[in-house]
């Protein structure tokens, strides 16, 4: 939700502008032009960086010409995202500057970086984590992907179903985006190997019901894994050669206003909650009373709360600003509404938590540069990091008054 890119050439736009007018003489049916387009758009695509007057003109370019990142930066009025020559003097055309962005060059090689951990590698440590500390670590598989991987939780508490204040944290919505998911493995291990010996764990565990979901979008991940280093979405079929839905863009909030495109990388699916993934994150809101919730997304450096949809602010929003201001000194971050610092987003988690669970749902955008880093970034995001969980676990049970 955000917890940043590459714009699809204009050539999916108008192969589908096209083909919506073809007859039946056509030697190629629809959906194979269509697979192809998008493929070489794909194939053509370079991270570059948007100058724009306003961000309102950055309202709807999230469509399929546009893989739009979220490392916006109202100040100096840029946004980095990756598009097509094509797109490029769609986006000139609509008075936004276009120059060769300093990342560019990181998009240029696809292996998956040395360091981060699999998904196979993932699953296997968060049950050997279980096995060790029983007593404070249980999983729960609570639903499975589009591709049958199952999704985990892990409820870290020694009290575990006692009725404790409960904090939720998930990261992985977003495939490239690989530093999120190191960083809360680490936080689990932190919580099971510190229980029993760190008295400020000890007595956050005994206190707290801490939840984590590391990997919301197994499937999106393992695509990553095999070298397809920009994929943002899951894996969900959508027809007609176009595959995935973007999972922090499928919830129940302001949906009807989102993406529709299945071209796009922001795609929201075909109904609320339609994917299992997303689905998963909402039955486990609806069954654990989460007081707190994060969502950790990458890059940008920034600290965001609802509302998505708009610009305006919540009933909470001093609350937001007490915890989010906190959580953003520690590594210099932004922060402000999801709307007000980046752009607009329509079926976010976070926004659909609080505007319908009454969470108060944070998400951050790590300050990395990029979705894939070399792996060394974790170490300096951990630095940060590991303080900001730790609060957000104590403040979880010790809201500050609204």
């Amino acid at each position: 939700m955000f917890w940043m890119r590459s714009l699809v050439t204009l050539a999916v736009g108008a192969s589908l502008l096209t083909l919506s007018g073809c007859g039946l003489g056509n030697a190629r049916s629809s959906s194979t032009d269509a697979r192809l387009a998008a493929a070489q758009a794909k194939r053509s695509r370079q991270v570059v960086t948007l100058g724009f007057r306003d961000v309102s003109q950055l309202a709807r370019l999230d469509d399929a010409d546009i893989d739009l990142f979220e490392n916006v930066n109202l100040s100096a009025r840029t946004v980095d995202a990756a598009v097509s020559e094509a797109g490029i003097r769609k986006l000139r055309a609509k008075g936004i500057t276009v120059t060769r962005s300093i990342h560019a060059d990181a998009y240029e090689a696809f292996a998956f970086p040395a360091g981060y951990r699999t998904v196979a590698q993932i699953q296997a440590e968060l049950q050997q984590l279980a096995a060790d500390h029983p007593g404070v670590v249980k999983l729960q598989e609570i639903g499975k992907s589009v591709q049958g991987r199952p999704l985990v939780a892990v409820c870290l508490s020694s009290k575990a179903g006692t009725g404790l204040p409960a904090l939720l944290v998930s990261s992985g919505h977003h495939a490239r985006e690989l530093p999120p998911v190191e960083l809360t493995m680490r936080y689990i291990r932190t919580m099971a190997e510190g229980y029993g010996k760190d008295p400020v764990v000890s007595r956050l565990l005994d206190s707290r019901e801490v939840w984590v979901m590391p990997l919301v979008n197994p499937d999106g991940r393992a695509r990553v894994e095999g070298g397809d280093s920009m994929w943002r979405k899951n894996m969900r079929p959508n027809g007609g050669g176009s595959t995935g839905v973007d999972t922090n863009r499928n919830a129940d909030d302001h949906f009807e206003s989102g993406d529709k495109n299945p071209y796009s990388d922001a795609y929201q699916g075909s109904a609320p909650f339609s994917e299992p993934e997303t689905a998963a994150i909402r039955n486990l809101c609806e069954r654990v009373p989460f007081k707190v919730a994060l969502d950790i997304h990458c890059y940008g450096g920034m600290i965001l709360w609802p509302p998505g949809y708009d610009r305006s602010v919540t009933p909470d929003d001093r609350t937001f600003k007490v915890i989010g201001t906190r959580l953003a000194k520690g590594g210099k971050y932004r922060a402000g509404t999801i709307a007000q610092t980046i752009y607009q987003t329509f079926g976010d988690v976070a926004t659909w938590q609080y505007s319908k669970k009454k969470i108060l749902a944070f998400a951050a955008e790590l300050d990395d540069g990029r979705f894939n880093p070399p792996y060394r970034q974790v170490d300096t995001d951990w630095s940060i990091w590991q303080d900001n969980l730790m609060y957000l676990t104590d403040v979880t049970g010790n809201l500050p008054n609204p």
